[in-house]
């Protein structure tokens, strides 16, 4: 409707220059036409010239539309996901129930599983689970990131322990002990705290770290070393998406869109390998122990239990609603998508998951977009009939504007002509979301408190952070200049002798939609990125047999792309130097060629290389 303001205000004022221009011209036939500034003194050419102006705008403002709709359901093929609003989001943390069976066994809350919050003007707010989430009777009572002197094991010399992150669990059950607790293999944790101590953590958890070990309570216990990997990273596998995301895209694109969207999904890790130490003590204590080959000691004092979060989970304001279903006449065109028809000021459809057309027979039949790859042409059969949405502005049957947007759909035959039938019914699936409303939620204390919508033996989870706004990335201007920006890239290479770092710049810039001026992406972080060709070795996972009768490993080389990104440290304060060039290296990972990998080394003006990324191909590390 603003928009429409500002069409009939243009339209306004050309009437009146023109009509007073023509006045002047031919004072004897059009001399009433003549007005100043505020408009003409006859009430009825007024009233007819602003009548005229609302229905010109209405006219300049639909073929102004018109200009993004092929940009528009390009980009819905493309990338339909920065066309749908970007759903709240936050981390919970869960905690079993303080029942008298201590659960030993622990508890697993599924991915997806569905959350409910307290009711918004009589309507709760919904949510699903990013992560599945393994809940275990044991309390991190303990953590701290200290200088020497500390226990080392033997196999562990004193320059590479220079620091030591301590972490001393207790079972909550006395009669408990870590070998009652048979399943507990590995453990996840959330980083929380101020964003500088967290980035800064986890950039040493995963370039300083050399050793891990598990021991008993008491310094007399001896030391189990895990393994070397045992520490890992969560959030980059295909798995671990929180945005629902279409198959047709590729998961390096996903990557970036969930970084720029909700960069806290990246920051959890799982320490794995303790099944075997743990299945054998009858302790109901024990420590886990980090070692670093570095000191960081103005981070020392900001560690503790509550900075390392068990049981939780990114969540998500998404749910799956059954839309209204939708009966065919030949009076509109378009039908709007309305998942509830009681709760249209709460709900909003971020996404058509399936739509199905029920026939005058009781038929059913499945519909797929009409930009899709279902026409037949490779030989099959060709569907009937086919789907299309747009977003537009939501609003009120009596025309009062909503927050958000709503969707209009049609179906159409290949030629577009909509289904000719008045007995037709269509059915549509969709996940929606809260429009703002999760914004009304209160923060504070463990607020909002969220329950599981099928129960369990958990208590209500309680949220670390405030939620982020819900979002809507783009107006219909900005479209086509998006749509261009995409369609350039895919003919652009960092390694084909241009300015890397401006098309990388470029490319983030298309995905950093979600953020405002005041916390913009540092894209002038971005320094130098450069590439070269190199030959590396590489070691297949299968296990073969050898000529000698035994089994091993094969191993190869491959050439590939090593790429080296400086970035600017000063710049990425806040954001996470280190986690971003993670998304980069898994990135360029899912873009290697078939038999090549990517390899990429972050290096900074202040200290040098930093990291040093083994080969990727994809989502394997050769």
């Amino acid at each position: 409707m603003d928009d429409l303001l500002r069409y009939y205000n243009d339209e306004l004022a050309y009437l009146r220059q023109l009509g007073d221009g023509f006045a002047r011209s031919y004072p004897r036939v059009a001399g009433q036409l003549r007005m100043g500034s505020s408009g003409s003194d006859d009430p009825h050419v007024e009233r007819l010239i602003e009548a005229f102006a609302f229905l010109t705008a209405r006219l300049q403002k639909r073929l102004d539309d018109d200009h993004s709709a092929i940009a528009r359901s390009l980009l819905d093929i493309l990338h339909p996901q920065l066309l749908a609003p970007l759903p709240p989001a936050t981390i919970v943390r869960f905690d079993l129930d303080k029942a008298d069976d201590p659960l030993s066994s622990g508890y697993v809350i599924p991915r997806h599983s569905a959350l409910e919050s307290a009711a918004i003007r009589g309507t709760p707010c919904s949510f699903r689970t990013g992560y599945p989430v393994s809940l275990w009777p044991i309390t991190l009572t303990e953590a701290q990131l200290i200088p020497p002197p500390f226990r080392i094991p033997a196999t562990l010399s004193q320059d590479q322990c220079r620091s030591l992150l301590r972490m001393k669990f207790a079972c909550r059950d006395p009669a408990l002990t870590a070998a009652d607790m048979e399943n507990l293999s590995s453990l996840r944790f959330y980083l929380n705290g101020q964003r500088q101590h967290v980035h800064a953590l986890y950039e040493m958890l995963f370039t300083r770290l050399t050793g891990t070990a598990l021991t008993a309570a008491g310094e007399d216990q001896p030391l189990h070393l895990l393994e070397p990997d045992c520490v890992r990273p969560v959030g980059f596998a295909e798995h671990e998406e929180i945005l629902p995301h279409s198959r047709r895209i590729s998961p390096a694109y996903r990557l970036l869109t969930e970084y720029f969207a909700f960069p806290d999904k990246f920051l959890f890790f799982d320490c794995a390998g303790l099944e075997s130490p743990l299945g054998s003590w009858k302790h109901n204590v024990f420590h886990l122990y980090f070692y670093f080959d570095q000191r960081v000691e103005s981070l020392e004092r900001f560690i503790s239990a509550d900075t390392f979060q068990l049981g939780c989970t990114p969540v998500t304001n998404l749910f799956p609603v059954s839309a209204e279903p939708i009966r065919v006449t030949h009076e509109h065109a378009q039908h709007p998508v309305i998942p509830d028809g009681r709760l249209i000021e709460s709900h909003e459809v971020y996404s058509i998951d399936r739509v199905t057309v029920i026939d005058d027979q009781g038929q059913q039949h499945d519909v797929e977009p009409l930009y899709s790859l279902s026409h037949g042409s490779d030989g099959t059969q060709p569907q009937r009939w086919f789907w299309h949405a747009t977003r537009t502005t939501a609003q009120h049957d009596d025309n009062t504007i909503l927050s958000g947007s709503e969707l209009q759909m049609s179906v159409v035959d290949l030629e577009l002509n909509p289904l000719a039938s008045d007995d037709a019914v269509v059915a549509v699936e969709t996940t929606c979301c809260n429009r703002d409303w999760v914004a009304d939620l209160p923060f504070g204390g463990g607020e909002p408190f969220l329950q599981l919508a099928e129960g369990g033996p958990v208590q209500q989870g309680s949220c670390l952070i405030p939620f982020s706004s819900t979002r809507r990335p783009f107006e219909d201007h900005q479209v086509a200049w998006r749509l261009a920006s995409m369609l350039a890239l895919n003919h652009l290479s960092i390694s084909d002798g241009v300015d890397g770092a401006q098309v990388m710049r470029e490319l983030l810039q298309v995905y950093d939609v979600y953020r405002g001026p005041t916390d913009a992406f540092p894209l002038q972080g971005i320094l130098s990125l450069t590439t070269k060709r190199v030959v590396a070795r590489t070691v297949s996972h299968a296990r073969v047999r050898r000529t000698d009768g035994g089994l091993g490993s094969p191993i190869g080389f491959a050439q590939g792309i090593e790429t080296t990104l400086e970035l600017d440290e000063p710049a990425f304060i806040g954001v996470g130097l280190y986690l971003f060039a993670s998304v980069w290296e898994h990135f360029l990972g899912l873009y290697a060629s078939v038999n090549s990998f990517s390899s990429l080394v972050l290096t900074t003006p202040q200290r040098k290389e930093l990291k040093r990324w083994p080969p990727r191909n994809g989502a394997q590390v050769l």
